[in-house]
């Protein structure tokens, strides 16, 4: 049944017509009325960040707003557990927007009150150890970095002043792209003022494992090549060291359950609606138009607009059923290229390790096997020494984000042989506490808790497809097409997606600003002036 706008007598006659139907036991279908005039609904497929985002915006612009999670919890992946009085972390190790004076803080500020939150700027993004214990420090402070790589390897002094040069262009820069791409004006000022960033980001336009090529020192090689992912842009590289330089990727106290619950609560105060534990199990079609979702227990509801914040494969082939995908999105799923899955490996330390650094990325003398198809010669280590919310006074949280290539492996595991999985994990734990022990010592005997979260557990609470954790990467192929990106479809209409799975490169901002540009638009097509407030001023 299709929302209406009716007169005073047509609308006793739907309200006893409704009535008639509820009465009848066969039907199994709810409908989701809109009494105010000219308000319209929207349904919201998953609580994750760019799910409540949407919600945010939405609400503020008179939207009637309904989020469908199957969690009972908001945040998606941006989300944190608890054993006992610890917390674990699954998310946020730095937020782009941190700083009251970028637009990215403003654009957050119209979700939530970034007054909450205290965070907190690190000197280094992270250091790199080879084997031989040589180490190399990423600072944040561009000429810190200089300093140090002009340190390591002074014959690759010109490569380093060229790398500094365009990291000195993106702090000058705007990072944040035109929200609105239909808006031919304001892409045409971003143009013009970002003249030369595009310039570097076309003469740069290169994977980082190309890019490490050109130093001579095999440790600034390591260091290039282990940033992030090694068929990564460096571009990518070069905006997130601009961020850092510019004290605007900060880690918000607390960790990712509290920023995302915040989100959540603001928009719970707007009036919005979470129905948790709710999953969707098809998104309902008539005549090429979206007009409403099927839950998992049978129950219909009903909607002008649907948008999905879940991610893409399970809303385009599972949601849709594999109608209605358009060339753009068959080319996406055929030729980019995706994060790879995680396992997590979580544990507590009975001792303060506050003059350990916070962010190590350890070469192996000796490599692991992670599962069959895995096995890394690196770990990135994170020592959670600066957040004191997250452990009592005199424990430390340590988590390592592993990679792993075979989602298929952990998942059929945990569903055919859950001891066998047990054992896995707990092998795996075992081998990265020894190293841990053998690099800072006092670990092995004073571990006191270990979690470990795998590409099925990534799957089982937020259904993303292979267990990604931020779906298509950033590579040098997708720097062209970054700004094309769409969340639509072209043959269904009042249809639309928002999220890391719409955006390339993966990360919270790209959530925020994706629903901000997917509200603009709802807004825009029902002749709506686009408002947003700021909640932190």
């Amino acid at each position: 049944m299709e929302l209406l706008d009716f007169s005073l007598s047509s609308y006793f006659i739907f309200k006893i017509t409704i009535l008639r139907y509820t009465i009848d036991h066969k039907l199994q279908s709810k409908v989701i009325i809109c009494m105010e005039k000219n308000q319209k609904s929207v349904i919201i497929i998953g609580a994750g960040m760019a799910g409540l985002c949407a919600g945010n915006y939405l609400k503020q612009n008179g939207y009637k707003t309904t989020i469908f999670e199957s969690h009972y919890l908001p945040g998606g992946l941006c989300t944190s557990w608890r054993r006992g009085d610890i917390t674990f972390d699954g998310c946020i190790h730095w937020l782009p927007g941190s700083a009251k004076f970028s637009k990215l803080h403003n654009y957050w500020s119209e979700v939530v009150n970034m007054n909450h939150f205290t965070f907190i700027d690190h000197d280094y993004h992270q250091i790199i150890e080879d084997e031989s214990g040589n180490q190399v420090t990423f600072f944040c402070d561009k000429d810190r970095l200089k300093i140090e790589f002009l340190r390591v390897s002074p014959e690759d002094k010109n490569i380093i002043n060229a790398f500094i040069s365009a990291i000195e262009v993106c702090i000058k820069a705007d990072l944040v792209l035109p929200i609105n791409k239909s808006n031919f004006f304001t892409d045409k000022l971003f143009l013009i003022k970002n003249f030369k960033l595009l310039n570097v980001l076309a003469d740069w336009s290169m994977s980082a494992r190309n890019f490490s090529k050109k130093f001579k020192h095999p440790l600034l090689q390591k260091a290039i090549l282990s940033f992030y992912y090694p068929d990564c842009s460096l571009v990518f590289i070069l905006l997130t060291l601009a961020w850092l330089h510019k004290k605007n990727a900060g880690y918000p106290v607390g960790g990712s359950l509290n920023f995302a619950q915040k989100i959540a609560n603001q928009y719970l105060a707007d009036g919005g609606e979470i129905r948790y534990r709710t999953k969707v199990a098809s998104i309902l079609t008539r005549e090429n138009r979206a007009i409403g979702v099927t839950v998992n227990n049978g129950d219909s509801f009903y909607a002008d607009y649907i948008i999905s914040a879940a991610d893409a494969h399970s809303t385009l082939f599972r949601l849709l059923n594999g109608n209605f995908l358009d060339n753009y999105w068959q080319n996406l799923f055929k030729n980019s290229l995706l994060y790879p899955s995680l396992i997590l490996l979580s544990i507590t330390v009975n001792r303060s390790m506050n003059t350990e650094p916070h962010h190590l990325k350890l070469f192996l003398t000796k490599s692991i096997q992670v599962d069959p198809m895995t096995q890394i010669n690196d770990i990135y280590i994170n020592i959670y020494n600066y957040d004191p919310a997250l452990a009592p006074m005199g424990t430390t949280v340590i988590s390592l984000m592993i990679p792993t290539l075979n989602f298929t492996f952990w998942n059929d595991l945990r569903k055919h042989d859950r001891i066998q999985y047990k054992n896995e994990k707990n092998l795996l734990a075992e081998k990265i506490i020894e190293v841990l022990d053998k690099k800072f010592g006092n670990v092995k005997n004073l571990v006191s808790v270990v979690d470990v979260a795998t590409p099925a557990t990534i799957k089982r609470y937020t259904n993303n497809w292979q267990g990604s954790f931020a779906g298509w990467q950033l590579t040098p192929q997708e720097n062209k097409s970054v700004y094309l990106k769409k969340n639509n479809l072209d043959k269904l209409e009042n249809f639309y997606m928002t999220g890391q799975w719409v955006e390339i490169g993966g990360g919270l901002f790209h959530c925020l600003l994706s629903s901000r540009s997917v509200a603009e638009t709802l807004c825009k097509k029902d002749k709506k002036k686009f408002k947003t407030r700021n909640l932190t001023t």
